[in-house]
């Protein structure tokens, strides 16, 4: 239980029957490598998880309070996210910065990362094979449509698939 400490993890990983109790919201909980979650549970206690590596990965479906990564300018860096898993947050706050993309990707190419968030406010991204099964992202400043993506809007012309069935006839 690491709900009255800071934390600092690298190579994350809960596997069995463990449990983690996140770092009140007031303290730190920092990811600095990757996040594995194949068994246990996770408490978020309100807390961000924040994601300060170069390219990180985030495996198994989990429940964040809020998902933070700020890839900082001049560093182009991908946050991976295991194709089928689901990632479920009140805030998804990734981003980029001026003038590099952080590279949202499926650990499979083709193969939808699912994600289902109350609230993104995204910039800076690049963007491909995510299922957003939350209310729809608008990813309007600086971002990249690299494809197979599903409830998020780009700000272009075409129409933006939100759904599966949508996109199978049209």
């Amino acid at each position: 239980d690491a709900s009255s400490a800071n934390l600092y993890l690298n190579n994350f990983a809960l596997a069995g029957t463990g449990t983690l109790t996140a770092p009140a919201a007031a303290n730190a909980f920092q990811v600095t490598s990757n996040w594995n979650r194949t068994g246990g549970t996770f408490n978020h206690n309100a807390a961000a998880v924040v994601f300060n590596g170069g390219d990180q990965t985030i495996l198994g479906s989990n429940i964040f309070n809020t998902i933070l990564k700020v890839a900082p300018s001049g560093s182009s860096q991908t946050l991976t996210f295991q194709e089928g898993a689901t990632q479920t947050a009140a805030t998804f706050l990734v981003r980029g910065t001026s003038p590099s993309h952080l590279r949202l990707r499926s650990r499979a190419l083709g193969q939808f990362w699912n994600l289902s968030v109350a609230s993104a406010p995204v910039v800076w991204l690049d963007v491909q094979d995510s299922n957003n099964t939350g209310p729809l992202i608008n990813c309007t400043s600086n971002c990249t449509d690299s494809l197979n993506n599903i409830g998020w809007s780009f700000g272009n012309t075409l129409p933006t698939v939100t759904s599966r069935a949508q996109l199978i006839t049209e």
